[in-house]
């Protein structure tokens, strides 16, 4: 039995949402069909994609292992279309909140008078969130620090940004690097560590490599989130890439490390590269080379 297009649609949907019902809103077909087709492919594929339960749908082993696969088809079927319209070639980038506020800025200045034909699409997420996105299919690549590739991703290395700390107003001067027992009597804001745990314990690490085992202080998704008023009060400190500091509100001071520390830059995407994403990818890298040499 042959596969068809919309089998592999209604597939990702499901695996998306995990829930029949809110697959077929999104693909506007009946929920009959959705699991019809469902069904169909599995015959087709000699498996089962997905495990059906009354508290909603979860992909099986099977499922996970071909839901990569599915993505690229879909994607590779979009490119497909856009070629044969001449239409511009789109990019999904998903970011982190330190990268929309420097790369991206920088990437899109750069793009502003392109007449290659890409157009690209700036998705924000949380620390955390690049991969959930790239693997699910809403983003074609991502970038961030401390990124973990699955599902078929692959992890590229862009750069390294320099740590900087941050909190109130008139605590550091970006011209004196700081030592981080200086810090001592701060708690430590950072995000909860389940949102990237590799991310996490390297901050971490830093601080015990810096003669700091700091308290940790009650965390949000975002620095800028509810407990932000810790850093504008004084009562905690944060690290951040330097350009995120850089920016920061004028009710914070910023100043780098001594002796000073580094995260890696990354990206994560699928192979092979389609060519929009190549073309992305090789300016941001030129962003982040000038943005180093200067």
């Amino acid at each position: 039995m042959r596969v068809t297009l919309r089998q592999v649609e209604v597939f990702s949907a499901v695996a998306r949402t995990g829930h029949f019902g809110r697959a077929a809103d999104q693909l506007h077909l009946s929920q009959p069909t959705v699991s019809a087709d469902l069904r169909g492919l599995e015959r087709a594929l000699g498996v089962q994609l997905i495990a059906r339960s009354r508290g909603g749908s979860r992909l099986t082993s099977a499922g996970s292992a071909a839901l990569p696969w599915a993505l690229e088809i879909l994607t590779s079927t979009t490119r497909l279309q856009e070629a044969a319209r001449g239409a511009p070639e789109s990019v999904r980038l998903a970011v982190t909140p330190s990268i929309l506020n420097r790369i991206v800025p920088e990437l899109m200045a750069r793009r502003e008078n392109a007449e290659d034909g890409l157009d690209i699409e700036i998705l924000k997420v949380d620390t955390g969130g690049v991969e959930s996105q790239v693997h699910s299919g809403q983003a074609d690549v991502g970038i961030g620090h401390y990124l973990r590739p699955r599902g078929g991703l692959r992890r590229s290395r862009l750069g390294d940004d320099e740590i900087f700390a941050l909190t109130a107003s008139g605590v550091l001067d970006p011209e004196r690097p700081v030592h981080l027992s200086d810090l001592q009597r701060r708690s430590l804001l950072l995000w909860p560590r389940e949102q990237n745990p590799v991310y996490f314990d390297a901050i971490l690490e830093v601080c015990r490599r810096h003669g700091l085992d700091p308290e940790l202080a009650p965390a949000d998704s975002e620095l800028s989130g509810a407990y932000s008023y810790r850093l504008r009060s004084g009562e905690s400190f944060t690290l951040v890439p330097a350009d995120y500091a850089r920016d920061a509100s004028t009710n914070l001071s910023a100043a780098p490390l001594t002796p000073s520390a580094r995260l890696p830059l990354q990206a994560i995407h699928r192979t092979p590269l389609a060519p929009g994403v190549g073309r992305m990818l090789d300016e941001v890298k030129a962003v982040v080379r000038a943005h180093q040499e200067g």
